[in-house]
This record gives structure tokens, sequence and C-alpha cells, in this order.
């Protein structure tokens, strides 16, 4: 890790506007518990790249784990609008509108990821541990119920 530190520092010595050098310094940093880096670097690579999904995802993870959901919530929004069709974000949104108590939003963006990959394990799980703490628990057991069918898991980075 310190190698690839030195390496994507050299990079970004050479090209300060190589956004991916600061992202992936920032994945890196966040690795160690450098958040406040972390941050300034993902905040970096989105002025070079105001479209750069994946730093705006990393940094609403970044900022939902601080307990900071409102910040979270815009990044998270953002992704939506650069990629309506990204199955994560709508995944990352609604879970981060469910620990905002925003009850109809949250499903509404549970349910815009599952409309993107129907049946997939993740969307299904979330949405349905979600329903069940509105204690609508006949919907999230029938919602489980479609997790029978093997072959419907995607695990993150597979996309």
């Amino acid at each position: 890790k310190d190698a690839a530190k030195r390496a994507y520092g050299s990079a970004i010595d050479l090209d300060g506007s190589y956004e991916e050098a600061y992202f992936n310094l920032a994945i890196l940093e966040g690795e160690e518990g450098c958040d406040t880096e972390a941050e300034r670097l993902l905040q970096r690579a989105i002025q070079l790249d105001p479209d750069y999904l994946l730093a705006h995802g990393r940094l609403g993870a970044l900022l939902r784990k601080q307990g900071r959901q409102l910040e979270a919530e815009f990044e998270f929004r953002r992704c939506v609008e650069i990629d309506p069709s990204h199955y994560w974000s709508h995944l990352e949104l609604a879970n981060t509108l469910g620990v905002q108590g925003r009850e109809a939003e949250a499903e509404q963006q549970y349910r815009a990821a599952l409309g993107i990959r129907p049946g997939q394990e993740p969307a299904i799980k979330a949405f349905a541990a979600y329903l069940e703490s509105l204690s609508r628990k006949e919907e999230a057991a029938e919602l489980r119920s479609q997790l029978s069918t093997p072959g419907k898991d995607c695990k993150p980075g597979s996309e």
C-alpha cells in the first residue's frame, strides 16, 4: 500500500488533473482510517470530474459512515443523476433515505434498484429488512420468497 500511495502521489505531482489518482489514493487513505484525507481527495477528484460516479459513491459511503446522512444523500442522488440505471446508486440512496426515516422515498429507491436488476439478492435483503423495520412483515416475506431462485446474486464490483 505504501508503494501504491507513493505512486499515486507521484502521478498527482506529474499531473494535478489526474482524477483517478486522487480517487485511488482516497481509497487507500480510507482503508487506513484517514477519513479526512480520503474525503479531501475524493472532493478533488469530483472537482476535476463532476460526473465521476465512483468518486461520488465512495464519498457518499464515507459521509454516511460518519453519520452525515444529508451530505451522503446528496452524493448518492448525484450518482443517480449521473447514471439513472446504476443499481448500486439506487440501493445506497434507499439505505440512506431509510436511515433518515423517509419511508416513501426509500421504498421508491429500493423499487428502482429492483427494477434495474429484478431478483438481485442485495436489494431484496435490504428492502425486506427495511419493510420488517416498518412492521410490514408479510410484504418482507413475499419479497424474500424471490431469494430461492439460484443465480440471482450479484456481488459489488461484478457490474
